[in-house]
Protein backbone atom coordinates (compact mmCIF):
# COMPACT_ATOMS: atom_id res chain seq x y z
CA UNK A 1 0.00 0.00 0.00
CA UNK A 2 1.34 3.52 -0.61
CA UNK A 3 1.31 6.47 1.77
CA UNK A 4 0.19 9.88 0.15
CA UNK A 5 3.62 11.45 0.82
CA UNK A 6 4.69 9.14 -1.99
CA UNK A 7 4.33 10.96 -5.25
CA UNK A 8 0.88 9.58 -6.00
CA UNK A 9 0.35 11.11 -9.62
CA UNK A 10 2.77 8.38 -10.12
CA UNK A 11 -0.16 6.08 -11.06
CA UNK A 12 -1.36 8.75 -13.52
CA UNK A 13 -2.05 7.36 -16.69
CA UNK A 14 -4.59 7.89 -19.75
CA UNK A 15 -7.36 6.69 -17.83
CA UNK A 16 -6.79 9.39 -14.95
CA UNK A 17 -5.28 9.08 -11.58
CA UNK A 18 -5.47 6.02 -9.28
CA UNK A 19 -5.72 6.65 -5.58
CA UNK A 20 -7.42 3.29 -4.38
CA UNK A 21 -3.67 2.29 -3.27
CA UNK A 22 -3.24 5.09 -0.77
CA UNK A 23 -4.39 3.84 2.82
CA UNK A 24 -5.15 7.15 4.70
CA UNK A 25 -8.02 9.55 4.50
CA UNK A 26 -8.11 12.13 1.70
CA UNK A 27 -9.46 15.09 0.96
CA UNK A 28 -10.54 17.45 -2.04
CA UNK A 29 -9.24 20.85 -1.29
CA UNK A 30 -10.39 23.90 -3.47
CA UNK A 31 -10.11 27.64 -2.81
CA UNK A 32 -11.48 31.22 -4.35
CA UNK A 33 -14.61 29.35 -6.02
CA UNK A 34 -16.27 31.32 -8.31
CA UNK A 35 -20.05 30.39 -9.90
CA UNK A 36 -21.84 31.15 -12.62
CA UNK A 37 -25.21 32.01 -13.36
CA UNK A 38 -25.87 28.49 -14.78
CA UNK A 39 -24.98 26.88 -11.71
CA UNK A 40 -21.39 25.27 -12.43
CA UNK A 41 -18.50 26.57 -10.05
CA UNK A 42 -14.76 27.28 -10.87
CA UNK A 43 -11.88 27.13 -8.34
CA UNK A 44 -8.44 28.77 -8.65
CA UNK A 45 -7.12 26.12 -6.85
CA UNK A 46 -7.63 22.35 -6.48
CA UNK A 47 -5.25 19.81 -4.79
CA UNK A 48 -5.66 16.51 -3.04
CA UNK A 49 -4.47 16.21 0.37
CA UNK A 50 -4.30 13.82 3.29
CA UNK A 51 -3.87 16.05 7.05
CA UNK A 52 -0.62 15.22 6.48
CA UNK A 53 0.45 17.17 3.50
CA UNK A 54 -2.31 19.77 4.26
CA UNK A 55 -0.49 20.62 7.14
CA UNK A 56 3.14 20.12 5.86
CA UNK A 57 2.09 22.79 3.36
CA UNK A 58 -0.22 25.29 4.83
CA UNK A 59 1.16 24.97 8.11
CA UNK A 60 2.61 28.80 7.40
CA UNK A 61 -0.73 30.61 6.79
CA UNK A 62 -4.04 31.21 8.04
CA UNK A 63 -5.65 27.79 7.37
CA UNK A 64 -5.03 26.10 10.40
CA UNK A 65 -5.89 28.85 12.84
CA UNK A 66 -8.78 28.47 15.47
CA UNK A 67 -11.75 30.95 15.37
CA UNK A 68 -13.06 31.93 18.54
CA UNK A 69 -16.55 32.88 17.06
CA UNK A 70 -16.67 28.82 15.84
CA UNK A 71 -16.97 25.72 17.57
CA UNK A 72 -15.04 23.67 14.93
CA UNK A 73 -12.05 23.99 13.13
CA UNK A 74 -9.89 22.66 10.58
CA UNK A 75 -8.37 20.26 12.30
CA UNK A 76 -10.89 18.88 14.58
CA UNK A 77 -12.96 18.81 11.43
CA UNK A 78 -10.50 16.43 9.80
CA UNK A 79 -9.85 14.50 12.75
CA UNK A 80 -13.74 13.84 12.88
CA UNK A 81 -14.19 13.30 9.55
CA UNK A 82 -11.47 10.71 9.22
CA UNK A 83 -12.79 8.17 11.74
CA UNK A 84 -16.87 8.72 10.11
CA UNK A 85 -17.60 7.31 7.52
CA UNK A 86 -21.11 8.52 7.37
CA UNK A 87 -19.69 12.11 7.30
CA UNK A 88 -18.52 11.81 3.86
CA UNK A 89 -20.42 14.42 2.54
CA UNK A 90 -20.87 16.94 5.15
CA UNK A 91 -17.80 19.91 3.49
CA UNK A 92 -15.65 22.43 5.49
CA UNK A 93 -16.01 25.71 4.20
CA UNK A 94 -14.50 28.78 5.94
CA UNK A 95 -14.07 31.88 4.13
CA UNK A 96 -12.85 30.81 0.34
CA UNK A 97 -11.80 27.54 1.56
CA UNK A 98 -13.76 24.32 1.03
CA UNK A 99 -12.54 21.07 2.12
CA UNK A 100 -14.59 17.31 1.80
CA UNK A 101 -13.01 14.12 2.05
CA UNK A 102 -13.18 11.96 -1.23
CA UNK A 103 -11.50 8.68 0.28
Amino acid sequence: MNNISTHFLDDYNQEGINLSSIIEPLFLCRWNGRHSINGRSSHEIVEIHSKNTLLNKYQETNLFDNDPNSQLDLNRWIDFISQDNDFYNRPFINDNFEIERIK
